[in-house]
């Protein structure tokens, strides 16, 4: 015998649970440009009629808090698992063939390279700094092409050719962000922005560094000792964007502008400063 089901039953019991997943989302609900309407107006119908459900409440727009040296928050953001933080900017010579000197003339004071016995920016051969035919150390970065031999100054990333950034090793870690991931670098005092790739890796007890190259793109002054910006530059590094080699300088950008376009650019940058912890505006 077949059953019979009140109809109306069914609608009501369908209502039920749109309200019940409605009154969930509320939370987590978050305005877009197609969708501009208030958190406090989640329940206007007029205005949710003019939206969409792919503009509303169902995106997950965040940032969450991944580490913090000095005084720099380190965020971790939805979009392509992207990394984001605002400092300053130091200027690294390493992989610059003028950048360190026996006789410290070179672009940085010879102190940032290590000391007799422990080196860590030159390349060494039997325990000993290589020297080029020039008189520089040969000088080193993390990311290096095997193309060339370790003593050759070619195996490493010019920093006076191309754009890179330096990152703490727990920032990378905890990222996941692998050597020869690319960034997008933007300068909060004059609005330049610049890609850049992950080249060169520093301290844990300190962040926001760049190569002469990203400084001279991004408008900071770009001495090695004595220039640099205190504040305002924002470093977003795409994780799993690089394969662990160097890149061209055409083929940083041509990565970087097509990632950057994806995860919505310098607009969603200053969102994502502008927004507390959790849900940001899209």
């Amino acid at each position: 015998m077949m059953s019979y089901t009140n109809p109306v039953k069914i609608v009501l019991s369908l209502v039920c649970i749109a309200i019940g997943v409605f009154s969930s989302s509320k939370k987590n609900f978050i305005p877009s440009k197609d969708c501009p309407i208030r958190r406090n107006a989640v329940d206007d119908k007029h205005s949710l009629a003019k939206c969409s459900q792919k503009s509303i409440f169902w995106k997950s727009n965040y940032k969450i808090a991944l580490a913090q040296i000095a005084k720099v928050r380190v965020w971790k953001t939805n979009p392509l698992q992207s990394v984001l933080f605002s400092s300053g900017m130091t200027i690294d010579a390493d992989g610059s063939p003028r950048a360190y000197h026996p006789k410290d003339i070179g672009l940085d004071t010879l102190e940032h390279a290590g000391k007799n016995g422990n080196w860590w920016a030159i390349a060494l051969q039997d325990g000993k700094p290589v020297t080029q035919k020039t008189g520089y150390y040969v000088s080193t970065t993390s990311l290096q092409d095997s193309n060339y031999r370790t003593s050759d100054q070619r195996r490493y990333i010019n920093s006076e050719k191309i754009p890179y950034i330096v990152l703490p090793p727990m920032v990378a870690q905890k990222g996941r962000i692998s050597l020869g991931d690319i960034a997008l670098v933007y300068n909060q005092n004059n609005t330049r922005s610049a890609y850049a790739i992950y080249a060169d890796t520093g301290a844990d007890t300190r962040i926001g560094e760049g190569s002469i190259a990203l400084a001279k793109a991004l408008g900071v002054n770009a001495d090695v000792r004595t220039g640099g910006v205190v504040q305002g530059i924002v470093y977003l590094v795409f994780p799993r964007s690089g394969n662990g080699k160097p890149q061209t300088l055409a083929k940083i950008h041509q990565i970087g502008k097509r990632l950057a376009k994806k995860w919505g650019g310098v607009s969603r940058i200053k969102l994502y400063l502008k927004s507390k912890k959790g849900v940001v505006p899209l």
